[in-house]
């Protein structure tokens, strides 16, 4: 007896199934969050470069710059949007600080950062009941506007 007759069809299917999944695997590129965010925000076709503190996207004279940072209670995740050379806006993804874990909430502390110009140190609003945890959120940004200006300028 040989082995050609011995290979039933639900083994086929199942080896062809695996390689499949193998080759998907393979191709199948993970989403980049930060780059799809630079999308919405600038536009497509923008330049990457890569910092310590994070990502940071170039479309014509309109900057994304990412950045994490340890806060008090749990991670900051966030942006700061350039153009011409001033600070647009400050976006947080995550930010679980002061009392309801909502200090950031509002929009009193991104609106301070606002038309200043993209260097450290900023001036920034401090929230109330959580001044640490504004001190944490503006040290973040000052370190991501001073590696990106060493990068890039």
């Amino acid at each position: 007896m040989g082995l050609t007759g011995s290979v039933d069809r639900g083994s086929l299917w199942t080896a062809a199934m695996l390689i499949a999944a193998l080759v998907l695997d393979l191709s199948w590129a993970p989403p980049d969050p930060e780059g799809l965010l630079a999308q919405r925000w600038l536009g497509a076709g923008g330049r990457r470069i890569e910092l310590e503190c994070g990502p940071a996207f170039q479309l014509g004279a309109r900057w994304l710059l990412f950045f994490e940072q340890r806060g008090k209670v749990a991670p900051f995740r966030g942006a700061v949007l350039i153009e011409d050379e001033r600070i647009r806006d400050l976006l947080l993804f995550e930010a679980y600080e002061g009392v309801g874990r909502s200090a950031f909430s509002d929009r009193r502390l991104a609106n301070s950062l606002c038309d200043q110009p993209a260097r450290a140190p900023v001036d920034a609003l401090v929230v109330s009941g959580a001044t640490v945890s504004s001190q944490l959120l503006i040290d973040a940004i000052d370190d991501c506007l001073s590696l990106w200006r060493s990068a890039v300028r």
